[in-house]
């Protein structure tokens, strides 16, 4: 059987065919947000890396200054959301004060392993699943992730664990 079609239908079908998305596209699309994590946000620049306690991190923007290496006290500034952005879990911008910290000591190891191997500058974006909320912190409201933006402001500044 042969069917003939106009050149205006088949550019017709040809638009309407590059719109269609199949069941699963539109499926992938309305993930959980913890799901979404797990396989990076679309609007990432790329895949992110994963530690061993499993925070998910990826770099967007790099920095040009001193490197934050183990021994060195590093100053950061960050605000962590729920990963859809409802919820401020904590915020050095709302505190007022910038949080430093010595790298790789063991103070602060959700910093330690974003904030290792960032030069001054650079910012990162974390996402950190409910299973590694520290003790000192509320646990995230059912079972959510955290999304956390990381600039690394300074590196050893005087007077920074003042």
């Amino acid at each position: 059987m042969l069917l003939l079609v106009s050149s205006a239908a088949a550019s017709s079908l040809l638009v309407a065919s590059s719109a269609w998305r199949s069941p699963c596209v539109a499926r992938q699309r309305a993930l959980s947000p913890r799901l979404a994590a797990e396989e990076g946000e679309p609007d990432s620049g790329g895949p992110y890396r994963t530690t061993t306690s499993g925070v998910k991190f990826i770099d967007t923007g790099v920095g040009s200054g001193e490197e934050a290496t183990a021994g060195r006290v590093a100053t950061i500034e960050f605000e962590g959301t729920l990963l859809d952005g409802d919820k401020v879990l904590s915020s050095t911008k709302n505190d007022g004060k910038p949080l430093s910290f010595t790298v790789a000591a063991g103070d602060a190891p959700l910093w330690d392993e974003v904030v290792a191997g960032m030069r001054v500058g650079g910012k990162r974006r974390a996402l950190v699943p409910p299973s590694n909320t520290l003790p000192m912190w509320d646990p995230l409201p059912g079972g959510r992730t955290g999304r956390f933006e990381v600039e690394l402001t300074g590196i050893d500044v005087e007077g920074a664990l003042n």
